[in-house]
C-alpha cells in the first residue's frame, strides 16, 4: 500500500485531488494536512511514500513560500518522491532538488490532476523498491546490535567504554554486512556503482577523484585521481594534514587505452572482437600499460582513463575538502573499496618495480633446464 500524504490549505482542493487519486491508483492510503503549522508533525507521525505539496500558504505567488521550508525538511531527515503542485511560479532553488528524478512540479490548472497522478504512478515501483532497502537496513542494524550488545557489556567494565565500542563497532558491522557479496546479491554491478558520490568525508581519501574547479564536467584531462595515503591527508586537533603536497594522477581521452595501452595504430586493421576480447582483460586487471579506466557516471564523471605514469604534486591547500567553491581543485566522488586498493596496487607495481639491468641469462636457462628429469627420449 502506498500511503500519500497532501499538505495544502485549499481544503476542497483536497479533497478534489483525494478522489481522483483514489480512483486512478490502486491499493492507495490517502492523508492530508491543512494546517501548514502542523505539516512537519504530520510528516513525522505519518511517514509518507509520496508528498502532494503546495507551495504557497494563502494566494499563489503573493503568499508565504510555506512548502519550500516542508520539502527541504524531507530532504533533510527522510527521502520520498515529491510533486510539488502549485498555482504559483516555483523555484525549488538549489541545483540538487531541480534536477532531481524524484522531484517533480505539476502547476495546478486544466488536466493538471492527469499530470500528479501520472507522476505518482511512475514514482511508485521505486517506492517499493526505497521501501525494501529501507527495510533491509532496518534488519541489519537490529541483527548487529542484538549479536553485538552482549560481547561489548561483558568485555568492557565502564559505562562510558561500553557505550563508545558499541558505536564504533555496529557502525563497522552494518557497513560490512551491507557491502558483502552475499547481502548484495546476484545482480552484476553497473560500473560507475564504484563511485561513492557526494563525497563522504571532509577530507580527502585516496582514490578520490578531483577536478579542476573550472573546467567542464566533459572534459577528461581536467581531473585527476588522488594516490597519497589517506592517513596523511586527515588533519587531526587542529593540526594540518601531514602531506602538505597531495600525490595525483593525471586523467585522459579514453581512447589512450586504446592506442598506448593496446597498441593499435591509427589506420591499421583490426578486428573488433579481437578489440573487445582484449579490452574485456584489461579491464579487469589492475592497469594496461599504467593505465586504468574510470567509467561514465552520467553528469559527474566523463569515461577516461587514469594515467599512473603521468603524475603532479598537488598543494593540499588546493583541493577542497567538502563543497566550497573557492578551491582549485573539486572533489567530484571517493572511488569505493575494492576498487580503490586496485588502483594503489598498479600504481605500487609501477612505482616499486626495481629497475633491473639487462643481463645474459642463457648459461644460468640452460643450467636450471638439466635439473629437470625429461625421461630417456626427452633428453635427446
Amino acid at each position: 500500500m502506498l500511503t500519500i500524504l497532501m499538505i495544502d490549505d485549499e481544503e476542497d482542493l483536497v479533497s478534489t485531488v483525494q478522489n481522483h487519486i483514489e480512483a486512478e491508483l490502486q491499493d492507495v492510503r490517502f492523508e492530508k494536512e491543512h494546517n501548514w503549522k502542523n505539516a512537519l508533525v504530520r510528516l513525522e507521525s505519518v511517514r509518507p511514500d509520496l508528498v502532494i505539496l503546495d507551495w504557497f500558504r494563502g494566494v499563489a505567488g503573493t503568499g508565504d513560500v510555506a512548502g519550500k521550508k516542508v520539502l527541504e525538511e524531507i530532504w533533510k531527515k527522510w527521502f520520498c518522491p515529491v510533486v510539488v503542485y502549485s498555482a504559483g511560479s516555483v523555484d525549488l532553488g538549489e541545483e540538487a532538488l531541480s534536477d532531481h528524478p524524484f522531484v517533480k512540479t505539476v502547476e495546478k490548472g486544466n488536466k493538471s490532476l492527469l499530470k500528479v497522478s501520472g507522476h505518482l504512478r511512475d514514482f511508485s515501483s521505486h517506492v517499493n523498491t526505497l521501501k525494501e532497502v529501507a527495510n533491509d537496513i532496518d534488519r541489519v542494524k537490529h541483527e548487529v546490535l542484538r549479536d553485538l550488545a552482549a560481547a561489548v557489556y561483558t568485555s568492557l567494565a565502564t559505562e562510558e567504554k561500553r557505550l563508545g565500542v558499541l558505536k564504533r563497532a555496529t557502525r563497522r558491522r552494518i557497513a560490512a554486512i551491507m557491502d558483502d557479496p552475499q547481502h548484495l546479491g546476484d545482480d552484476s554491478a553497473q560500473p560507475w556503482e564504484q563511485y561513492i558520490f557526494p563525497v563522504l568525508t571532509n577530507h580527502p581519501i585516496m582514490g578520490d577523484v578531483i577536478r579542476l574547479s573550472n573546467q567542464p564536467v566533459t572534459n577528461p584531462t581536467a581531473h585527476r585521481v588522488i594516490l597519497t595515503p589517506t592517513c596523511d591527508m586527515v588533519s587531526h586537533g587542529g593540526k594540518p594534514c601531514k602531506a602538505p603536497l597531495f600525490l595525483a594522477a593525471k586523467c585522459d581521452d579514453p581512447k589512450k587505452l586504446l592506442s598506448h595501452g593496446l597498441g593499435l595504430q591509427v589506420g591499421t586493421k583490426a578486428k573488433k572482437s579481437d578489440v573487445k576480447s582484449s579490452l574485456k582483460k584489461a579491464l579487469n586487471d589492475a592497469h594496461t600499460s599504467g593505465l586504468v579506466v574510470l567509467p561514465e557516471c552520467a553528469g559527474r564523471i566523463p569515461l577516461m582513463i587514469v594515467d599512473l605514469r603521468d603524475l603532479e604534486l598537488i598543494p593540499a591547500t588546493d583541493v577542497a575538502t567538502g563543497t566550497e567553491m573557492n578551491k582549485k581543485y573539486q572533489r567530484v566522488a571517493s572511488i569505493d573499496s575494492p576498487f580503490r586498493e586496485n588502483i594503489a596496487w598498479g600504481y605500487l607495481q609501477i612505482g616499486c618495480r626495481p629497475g633491473v639491468p639487462p643481463r645474459d641469462c642463457q648459461e644460468l636457462a640452460a643450467t636450471l633446464a638439466d635439473l629437470w628429469d625429461y625421461g630417456a627420449e626427452a633428453k635427446k
